[in-house]
């Protein structure tokens, strides 16, 4: 992948087995972002290609059974976790829909992830934990197929920091 003339990734191959959680290390600039962007469709390799689940990640039905959990949320900070997540579902249709409401099945979901006792504060009043809580839930809600988590660490709590991970 190139931004201009720098090459941040180049010769790139790996696959993850079901059930694996994957944490991707290294310092500033090392092209974790870059990486965790290819995969989920966000950016476009400058050449060579990207494969999830066997296909193209800009397509609608590979994005559809990954679940990604961003460095930075951005959430919507005038709505509730609940009105996310309503959102969100709409995004990842389901057999368990025709059986149950989307919102009760969202509020069943926010409860898994002990979510459901700040589920109709607003974004912008929840602690910074409770906020990533919400977007880790977000991540599972459409039940990625293989359920795996890929999550890029903050580059100062990397193993050169004396971090824990």
């Amino acid at each position: 992948m190139k931004y201009g003339s720098n090459t941040v990734l180049s010769d790139i191959s790996f696959s993850i087995s079901p059930g694996v959680i994957l944490a991707v290390l290294g310092s500033n600039g090392a092209g974790k972002s870059t990486l965790m962007k290819l995969v989920s469709g966000l950016a476009k390799p400058s050449s060579g290609s990207v494969k999830i689940f066997g296909a193209n990640p800009n397509q609608h039905a590979s994005r559809t059974k990954l679940g990604v959990v961003p460095q930075q949320t951005n959430l919507p900070k005038d709505l509730t976790p609940l009105e996310v997540a309503l959102f969100v579902s709409s995004q990842f249709p389901s057999d368990t829909q025709k059986a149950k409401s989307v919102r009760e099945r969202c509020l069943e979901h926010l409860a898994e992830w002990s979510i459901d006792t700040f589920a109709s504060k607003r974004i912008r009043d929840l602690s910074g934990g409770q906020e990533h809580r919400v977007s880790v839930a977000l991540a599972y809600l459409g039940n990625p197929p293989s359920q795996q988590q890929a999550t890029q660490l903050n580059p100062s709590r990397n193993p050169k920091h004396n971090s824990p991970y």
